[in-house]
């Protein structure tokens, strides 16, 4: 019998049964820009200190900071989005299974929402892969069926080398040809004018290198915050049932074999 009971308690504990005694890998993202802003954007939504962070990118993250439980964690996100800051998420090194209180267990799909934000380096100068140019077309698709959003190219460095400047005008021409106008697209510390930017990138003295340059593409709203990717991505409820009953046909088998211990 208390092999049995150990046994359970093993299976309980692997698959989240309980609910963690801290949430120190996860926090509440409220969101992400291409460029530094005023804190008092947060303030008037009535959070007077938010953590200031910025990637290895330049993108500037805000963030809520780490909170003792991870239900207070989900507290806080369901108040952000509340407070109109739609873009907010749930980060962390690894997406939680569970959340529980006692018994009463809820799935968390909203953990793997991912920020629309994609590095794109191309490997033949004179055209685009395969993968790339899936990701481009989808880009395309999405700013045609949503005019509210707009595209920001982040650069690694300027000047670009050879390398940089070819992909910067082979990426450029790509949304043109695909008639995204340029007043929708910008490219992140360049002249205001995508055009311009464009010519003034591509034409500038430099030098070739061996290194691939990578250009960062990223959808933001119109608060100029990156969008988290919703797009194409299977429905919550679909998400929870699906869970549901891969969690239950595990918890049968083990039982299954408990009863034998």
């Amino acid at each position: 019998m208390k092999k049995r009971l150990a046994l359970l308690l093993l299976v309980a504990i692997n698959m989240g049964w309980f609910d963690a005694i801290n949430a120190q890998g996860y926090e509440v993202q409220l969101s992400v820009f291409t460029h530094a802003i005023e804190t008092s954007f947060f303030k008037y939504a009535g959070y007077e200190t938010v953590l200031v962070k910025k990637d290895k990118a330049g993108f500037i993250q805000y963030h809520l900071g780490k909170s003792s439980t991870y239900n207070q964690i989900e507290k806080n996100y369901q108040t952000a989005l509340k407070k109109g800051f739609e873009q907010a998420r749930i980060i962390g090194d690894s997406p939680a299974k569970y959340i529980s209180a006692g018994f009463q267990q809820k799935k968390t799909a909203y953990t793997n929402h991912q920020l629309f934000i994609r590095p794109i380096s191309l490997k033949n100068e004179s055209g685009i892969d395969k993968e790339d140019r899936n990701y481009l077309e989808k880009i395309t698709i999405i700013l045609k069926e949503n005019p509210q959003l707009k595209l920001r190219f982040v650069l690694p460095a300027s000047p670009l080398d050879a390398g940089g400047q070819q992909q910067l005008k082979t990426i450029s021409n790509f949304f043109l040809v695909h008639k995204i106008p340029a007043y929708r697209m910008r490219i992140q510390g360049a002249h205001h004018d995508f055009l311009t930017a464009v010519e003034e990138l591509t034409t500038a003295h430099t030098r070739e290198t061996e290194n691939n340059t990578t250009i960062v593409l990223a959808l933001i709203n119109l608060k100029e915050e990156v969008i988290v990717d919703t797009f194409d991505h299977p429905s919550t409820t679909k998400q929870l049932m699906t869970s549901a009953k891969e969690d239950i046909s595990s918890i049968m088998k083990w039982w299954k074999y408990i009863k034998w211990v």
